[in-house]
């Protein structure tokens, strides 16, 4: 599973809102405009963290409308269109966010994300690795764990397994790349340590996806090695 911002990333950021970019740019005409753009833009946000997909498609579009060098309002947009697997207008929107704002990290994550899920492997690659020069980017396991996905997938196993340490690394507590790991290890034949990580998974984040696959897996291999 490619990792991108959940709905609770969504929520965190309306507490926050003033410091993740809802703020218009200088380009807006006038102050009333900016207001007015912001105003969409959060409401864009509630309206996705409640599940009103197309609501918050249709507010975010009218907040660019108003301010269309915001290259947050076009990065969340990009993520709305990944959630519903519309790839081609999320593309879109994300492009636009990083040709706006080339710092602006998540997008890039997300931007590789679509890359990964409409087979163009490369272009994922090279934007998590270029994600990854960015050294004051607050969450670098997410890429790590993108790019881990992705060696993965092309079976480059030993690669595969530095990124997903170098992931758990950045934050001990996340399940995802603990699940990442124990999928590595267990492909490269080493069953114990693959078991220890599944384990991890399930202890930090009991009712995540990675879990209930962490769960199978141990299934799966403990009644492997006893046939």
């Amino acid at each position: 599973m490619i990792c991108f911002p959940r709905l609770s990333a969504v929520l965190a950021a309306l507490v926050c809102a003033g410091l993740l970019g809802c703020a218009s740019s200088p380009s807006t005409r006038n102050k009333g405009e900016a207001r007015q753009a912001e105003g969409l833009y959060r409401l864009a946000q509630l309206d996705f963290s409640q599940g009103k997909n197309q609501d918050a498609i249709t507010h975010a579009k009218k907040s660019i409308d108003l301010d269309p060098k915001n290259a947050h309002v076009h990065a969340f947009l990009g993520l709305v269109y990944l959630y519903l697997s519309d790839y081609r207008s999320a593309e879109k929107s994300l492009q636009e966010a990083v040709r706006l704002n080339p710092y602006l990290t998540d997008a890039r994550n997300t931007l590789g994300a679509v890359y990964m899920k409409t087979g163009r492997n490369q272009e994922a690659q090279n934007e998590f690795l270029e994600c990854l020069k960015d050294t004051t980017y607050s969450h670098p396991e997410k890429v790590l764990y993108n790019l881990g996905t992705l060696q993965l997938e092309e079976k480059h196993i030993s690669e595969a397994e530095a990124s997903f340490r170098r992931a758990v690394q950045a934050n001990a507590s996340y399940a995802k790349g603990y699940y990442g790991l124990g999928q590595a290890l267990l492909l490269s034949g080493r069953r114990d340590e693959a078991l220890k990580n599944f384990e991890k998974v399930i202890a930090l984040d009991p009712s995540s996806p990675e879990a209930a696959k962490a769960k199978e897996a141990l299934g799966q291999t403990r009644g492997a090695a006893k046939g």
